[in-house]
């Protein structure tokens, strides 16, 4: 079944569908191109251009961008790719990985060692590993901090944090600190982990708990935490671990330490001003929905899984696996895309990969 790309004018109520509708809902639909092809797996929109992978028996193969009118801009012949930032994004082919631009034009030879994970240039730079050692390279290519750092095991991939409000996270014999630009260190190597600048702020690992420390490396919010994310909007997710109960406490704080109050259920994270939240404790089986930052819920609890606002939507799930159906709400928790679709993702420039039929398509 062929699918479309659509245009949504997010000033105004939504509505989209890849399929034949009823009258009534094609009325507001605006058609941006014509039929295109179905694709095995497809991400969202980043600077014009999407991932997508034409079937092929293997996962890592056949992957390459189209633009929004549906036309492949990068031929699908990589292993792997990830999104583009800045007008570069990173790309896989023999196991090793390199960097193109939007043309497809390789610009960062793909000499690289291919087990790290997504590196996006940061900043002007971008971390990239070299026989088993992490260094950092300009848009050019050049190597601009040496080959002197180890990765962040993630899986089956090692990572390697990028620039970040000038600083970067780096490892270095089983330590984590952090440098600038030139290379020097800026906040000695004293910690477990720790995740990217944000705000002022960056959550840091230290005897196996988290806190928050500023640039200068001084501690901001205690280490009290399991594990913290990095703020956004001046929120942060953390869980810590309730010894009575002996479970996971999941919610949001401020850059105060103080707790988003959240009655009777958790919040996970805040994005555009609103939270997504469940009833009950974590892994309860309560219902998912959204609370805005004073702990009021905005979107009732209905939901059997709900992902962040993105664009104004946010994708709603209804159903559990292989039955559940998903769709998107705004932020008064009007449906404005049914839930009828196998899978999705957020939206990213007024377009979102949907899943139907076993297929992907925008």
């Amino acid at each position: 079944m062929k699918k479309q790309i659509l245009s949504l004018a997010l000033t105004l109520a939504l509505c989209l569908s890849l399929f034949p509708m009823p009258a009534l809902a094609a009325e507001t639909v605006t058609w941006a191109v014509e039929p295109i092809l179905e694709y095995a797996d497809a991400w969202g929109f980043s600077e014009g251009l999407a991932p997508v992978r034409k079937e092929s028996d293997e996962y890592f193969s056949n992957w390459g961008f189209i633009d929004t009118s549906g036309k492949v801009v990068v031929p699908l012949d990589y292993e792997r790719v990830a999104y583009f930032k800045d007008g570069f994004a990173q790309v896989w082919k023999d196991d090793k990985c390199g960097y193109i631009d939007t043309t497809g034009k390789v610009v960062v030879p793909i000499i690289y060692d291919g087990d790290i994970a997504n590196s996006y240039f940061g900043e002007g730079l971008a971390a990239v590993k070299k026989d088993g050692k992490v260094g950092y390279i300009d848009i050019s290519g050049a190597v601009v901090i040496p080959f002197e750092y180890e990765g962040f095991l993630t899986w089956d991939w090692d990572a390697a944090h990028p620039f970040s409000e000038g600083l970067a996270a780096v490892r270095k014999d089983g330590k984590v600190g952090f440098i600038n630009k030139s290379g020097a260190v800026v906040v000695p190597f004293e910690y477990e982990s720790a995740e990217d600048f944000s705000e002022g702020l960056a959550s840091v690992c230290k005897d196996d708990k988290w806190g928050y420390i500023d640039k200068s490396g001084n501690v901001v919010i205690p280490y009290t935490y399991l594990w913290a994310a990095p703020f956004s909007d001046g929120l942060a997710r953390v869980y810590t671990w309730d010894e009575q109960d002996q479970k996971r406490d999941y919610g949001c704080i401020d850059k105060n330490g103080k707790a988003v109050p959240v009655e009777n259920g958790y919040v996970s994270s805040f994005s555009e001003g609103l939270g997504s939240a469940q009833e009950g404790e974590f892994g309860g089986g309560g219902k998912f929905g959204f609370i805005d930052i004073t702990g009021k819920v905005v979107v009732p609890f209905e939901y059997d899984w709900v992902r962040p606002f993105s664009e104004g939507l946010a994708i709603v799930v209804k159903g559990s696996y292989p039955n559940d159906k998903y769709g998107y709400i705004d932020k008064t928790g009007t449906v404005v895309v049914p839930l009828e679709y196998e899978n999705a993702e957020s939206f990213s420039g007024g377009f979102a990969p949907v899943k139907k039929n076993g297929k992907w398509a925008f």
